[in-house]
């Protein structure tokens, strides 16, 4: 009599398990889902810059960039910045009361070899940005013709934030660069003790990568061409030929350099103070500075290397300009 009951009881307890569902865990609602790639899947070449505008239209530009694990993601225009001069090249023609060209080949390469005459032709804004145009093109005795432009007199300062988003050429024989020099002389003299900033620099020849550097004076005063440097190369996540924001937060104490809002070298006031030359102070990275671009052919920096005639022109484009307060 009580086997029977029980027996009894644990069918009915059987029934009502097998009208019920348990779910244990995520589940997934339907089995079209492409699979999750495996680390070993996964493809090690940069991925492509996907900010870079096919039909010529300007885009804000922001980057998501993991380093040691931790992601950090930057604005181009983080808000609260405090912009303080900026050229966005939405005209169609460089801004005469920011910009001045410099033409010829100064007599020497620009100091560097370079085989390039500098023509204001080559530098040219229209669809919201600046082109400087490097051709294979005869004149005033040199083989290539390119430009420099400078905001010397007319835009200048000390400290800031101060970045550029562009693309380059990407080829061998091509040298673009980024970079600010002081109004003034120091102490009367000339380079390198007046110091420089190199904010972008790259070799054609390596489209990943780029260096920053700072040129000071050194304990041998007599000596102006060896200067004191220190430099800083930085391997990109895609090809110099997209899109990247290239940038300087230089402050009195120190100068750091950074790409698409990722810092990747800094140099302290200590590592470029020459007490001989500079008196131990923060000079000469204590005056204001202007900006240049220009994309020089072959130099000493490239080894004097060439470009292939087939691959000019070339181009080396700026999106915008910007100095923030610090």
């Amino acid at each position: 009599m009580k086997k029977s009951y029980l027996a009894s009881l644990l069918g009915l307890f059987v029934l009502s398990l097998s009208s019920c569902t348990f779910t244990f865990g995520p589940q997934k609602t339907s089995t079209s889902e492409e699979p999750i790639p495996s680390e070993s899947s996964t493809s090690s070449e940069p991925e492509e810059d996907t900010t870079s505008s096919e039909d010529g239209e300007k885009e804000t530009s922001s980057s998501s960039t993991s380093t040691g694990g931790e992601t950090q993601t930057s604005s181009s225009t983080s808000e609260g910045d405090k912009i303080i001069w900026q050229d966005e090249f939405d005209g169609n023609a460089l801004n005469p009361a920011y910009w001045t060209c410099e033409t010829g080949t100064r007599g020497d390469g620009w100091g560097n070899n370079e085989q390039q005459y500098y023509r204001a032709e080559n530098a040219t804004v229209g669809g919201g940005y600046l082109t400087i145009t490097a051709k294979r093109e005869d004149y005033g005795g040199m083989r290539y013709t390119s430009a420099r432009i400078k905001t010397q007199g007319k835009a200048f300062f000390t400290y800031g934030r101060i970045e550029a988003r562009m693309r380059l050429p990407g080829i061998t024989g091509s040298w673009p660069a980024f970079w600010m020099l002081p109004e003034n002389l120091y102490q009367g003299r000339g380079w390198p003790w007046n110091g420089e900033i190199d904010i972008m620099e790259n070799r054609g020849n390596q489209p990943y990568e780029y260096l920053s550097t700072l040129h000071t004076g050194n304990e041998n005063q007599s000596d102006w061409w060896s200067c004191q440097f220190t430099s800083g190369d930085h391997r990109l996540s895609s090809s110099v030929t997209d899109w990247h924001v290239y940038g300087v937060d230089w402050q009195e104490d120190h100068i750091s350099f950074y790409v698409d809002g990722v810092t990747f070298h800094t140099v302290y006031s200590y590592q470029w103070q020459t007490w001989s030359a500079y008196g131990g102070s923060a000079a000469p990275f204590n005056q204001d500075f202007f900006i240049l671009f220009n994309l020089a052919i072959g130099g000493n920096f490239i080894g004097g290397q060439l470009p292939n005639d087939a691959n000019l022109p070339c181009q080396m484009q700026v999106d915008y300009v910007r100095v923030y307060e610090n």
